[in-house]
């Protein structure tokens, strides 16, 4: 179900892997970075910190990155395809991300890169990511996403009191192939 998971990892690297695992579980992940006690109970948040992933192929499982937050995370110049959610985020503070390939999302995609305040598993409110830099990326979507949003970058807020800030969005390009949704989605 979980290709790599980063538990509380501090200081540590992904680079040039192909990570293609979960193809077809539900709920499968192929990089799940986690910060607090979805995995390991009594876990505190802020101990997933200082995480580089680079230069990785990542495909196949319903989500592609799921990054449930930390500090100083950055996720440079990976290609990912063939998912739900290519890359779901929670709680990032003062992270990177730039020069990814977001593409294919499969039948029913929710979108390539989503801000969420809630972490994946447990869905326990997390707070809202500050700080992050999203420059240089390739937001595609393709014909393959029947009855998805085609929404590429979402920034959502389930939890009253949570927002996202201090975000610097640039020089990203935009690709849809559908008519429904939009390139960036912000729901608060």
């Amino acid at each position: 179900k979980y290709g790599v998971i980063m538990d509380a990892t501090e200081v540590s690297s992904i680079e040039d892997s192909i990570i293609e695992t979960g193809s077809g579980i539900t709920g499968s992940i192929n990089i799940w970075v986690t910060n607090g006690a979805d995995r390991t109970a009594g876990q505190s948040q802020g101990f997933t910190n200082g995480l580089t992933i680079t230069r990785n192929q990542i495909s196949g499982a319903a989500t592609g990155l799921a990054d449930d937050g930390g500090l100083n995370h950055t996720v440079a110049a990976n290609n990912f395809n063939g998912h739900k959610t290519s890359h779901r985020v929670a709680r990032m503070r003062a992270g990177i991300i730039q020069n990814n390939n977001y593409e294919g999302l499969t039948t029913g995609g929710i979108g390539s890169l989503i801000f969420y305040d809630s972490s994946i598993v447990l869905l326990t409110s997390t707070g809202g990511s500050s700080g992050v830099e999203i420059t240089g990326n390739l937001f595609s979507t393709s014909t393959n996403n029947a009855g998805g949003t085609g929404a590429t970058l979402q920034f959502n807020i389930s939890f009253g009191g949570a927002f996202h800030a201090g975000m610097t969005i640039t020089g990203n390009y935009f690709d849809s192939y559908l008519g429904r949704g939009g390139a960036i989605d912000v729901n608060a």
